[in-house]
């Protein structure tokens, strides 16, 4: 017979082989429906195609982050952020 804790520990890691995978898909395709206009609309103008600036967070900035180079600055703060939270939740 199993003790309570060995029951607990075979349930404990049976939920983390099915959760894990899913908070990571989960996370990857949220940070992806987010970043992605934002990136693919800063990379258009690149080609001769015209396309509005797009922010993917909504902050409250003390600046105009629609500026030339701002904007550019304020996604690349923004995508990285979502970059290395994939990254450190692939290394698990």
């Amino acid at each position: 017979m199993t003790t309570k804790q060995d029951q607990f520990n075979m349930f404990f890691k049976h939920v983390t082989v099915f959760y894990s995978p899913s908070y990571f898909s989960c996370n990857s395709i949220l940070g992806l429906i987010f970043t992605l206009p934002s990136i693919v609309n800063l990379i258009k103008p690149l080609f001769g195609i015209e396309a509005p600036r797009i922010l993917p967070f909504f902050y409250w900035l003390p600046f105009d982050p629609y500026q030339e180079v701002i904007f550019e600055v304020v996604i690349l703060k923004t995508s990285w952020s979502y970059f290395t939270l994939l990254i450190n939740l692939y290394k698990r």
